[in-house]
């Protein structure tokens, strides 16, 4: 089958009955977060900043991240490799301190990765 053809197939209803078998809509997904209608961010990150010691100075891999994730929401973070994408992720789930910023959860400032609370 040429390559047009399998284009042109997608568009027909046959097409599109299988794409719609396939893919849940939307709202067969939905966990009821819409509901909400105080707008608050579930996930917020603030100011973010990592630094590492590097002979004898330091290097910013991570510089001034913010951004909010509202309930039912979810976020891509895109960046070229080596752009600092995994170091947010593990200071958002607090397996790394941020060198500088904060991040909160459902309003309330996250306590160190080495606090009982946390635990």
């Amino acid at each position: 089958m040429a390559p047009d053809e399998v284009i042109e197939r997608a568009r027909n209803a046959y097409g599109q009955a299988h794409w719609n078998a396939t893919i849940p809509p939307m709202e067969a997904l939905s966990n009821g977060a819409e509901d909400r209608t105080d707008g608050a961010p579930l996930v917020e990150a603030r100011g973010l900043t990592k630094e590492y010691p590097c002979d004898g100075g330091v290097t910013r891999v991570v510089d001034d991240v913010s951004f909010a994730i509202l309930p039912g929401e979810t976020l891509g973070l895109v960046g070229e490799s080596g752009s600092g994408k995994s170091t947010v992720a593990r200071m958002l789930l607090r397996l790394i301190e941020p060198t500088g910023g904060e991040v909160l959860f459902a309003g309330q400032p996250l306590p160190p990765a080495s606090s009982a609370r946390l635990r």
